[in-house]
């Protein structure tokens, strides 16, 4: 098996890839005092997973509107019940409590439009900092509904995966590119009651918030979209077919045309990272193991165009033998690969 494997390093292996944005606290954190208008829609199927994907939701019909309002959480009436949170998201009257920091947003709990409270002593991460496509999260939470002296505990595990990346149709001709879809699953217990929510959303670097939202439950024997809603200002931020006009949104990415290929790969004690730039970039190079965990990280500062090379040594990176995920930050985009280790 071993010397298959090095067989196969022998060749210089070139990966296609194509550029994705980073979603980051200052592009995608909450912000008090905005407000994010959706319309609501038709339930449908979520689409696939994967890179390069094309999800076509043009056919979703309007059923409604939603305006998610981004709120100083000291502004609201019961900010004390849940005093870790800084902000928080008004939707039909319900109110989600979170803590926004530079390296994450965490869920401490809602206050429902029937007053009723859900606290998260611990918390579920509602987004990492930074996060771009194929990185993974997972966590525990707990907490308890009701008041403390009548307290229904609850509690379970979460993950956030960016599951895909690629381009998303919306009613009216909207297409908007380098899409990133973002996955949130809660297995969550509350007595006897097992159920699990998935949320997906789908990011662009423009818009703050979600271009469109489906959220999933999931109760023992049956699964069903409880909600659908997209970003009613989708079209101003687009090029529209038949539009020559240079959009904001297609222009060409820095880190479109980058040249990135790994050797040898397999490995076994280092490897060389080669990648060319079209032009003069901030670089960063990032290793993670495959739970998506990040286990060391290269500031390479600002690198000229052409052609680069950058060893990475196993003894000095804390990896040992499997699969890792390698990522090249160019300024605001990413590049992925994956290397294997072998003893």
């Amino acid at each position: 098996m071993k010397k298959s494997l090095f067989t196969t390093g022998c060749a210089l292996l070139t990966v296609a890839v194509s550029a994705q944005f980073v979603m980051k606290y200052e592009t995608h954190a909450i912000r008090t005092g905005d407000n994010h208008h959706f319309i609501i829609t038709n339930n449908t199927g979520v689409g696939t997973p994967g890179a390069s994907q094309v999800w076509d939701f043009t056919d979703l019909t309007s059923a409604g509107d939603l305006t998610s309002h981004m709120i100083n959480s000291m502004e609201t009436p019961r900010f004390d019940e849940i005093p870790q949170a800084n902000a928080v998201i008004e939707e039909f009257g319900n109110k989600f409590y979170f803590k926004v920091t530079k390296d994450r947003i965490d869920n401490y709990g809602v206050i429902g439009c029937g007053n009723g409270l859900i606290r998260f002593d611990n918390p579920w991460a509602k987004m990492i900092f930074p996060f771009s496509y194929g990185d993974v999260h997972e966590g525990t939470f707990s907490g308890y509904s009701g008041t403390e002296a009548n307290a229904n505990p609850i509690g379970g595990t979460y993950s956030l995966e960016a599951d895909g990346y690629g381009t998303l149709l919306l009613p009216g001709g909207v297409e908007i590119n380098n899409v990133l879809r973002h996955k949130t699953t809660l297995n969550y217990s509350q007595g006897t009651c097992q159920t699990s929510t998935i949320t997906y959303r789908w990011y662009c670097k423009e818009v703050r918030y979600p271009l469109l939202s489906i959220i999933q439950e999931v109760t023992p024997g049956k699964t069903y979209i409880s909600r659908t809603a997209y970003y009613a200002d989708a079209g101003n931020i687009v090029q529209k077919p038949g539009n020559d006009d240079d959009d904001k949104n297609t222009k060409k990415l820095a880190g479109e045309g980058i040249k990135l290929s790994i050797y040898p790969n397999p490995y076994s004690e280092a490897f060389d990272v080669n990648y060319s730039l079209s032009e003069s970039s901030k670089v960063t190079l990032s290793i993670y193991d495959n739970t998506g965990k990040q286990i060391k990280s290269h500031n390479l500062g600002t690198i000229e165009a052409g052609a680069h090379k950058f060893q990475v040594k196993a003894s000095e990176n804390g990896m040992r033998p499997g699969a890792y995920i390698v990522k090249i930050f160019v300024n605001d985009d990413v590049i992925t690969t994956k290397v294997v280790q072998i003893d």
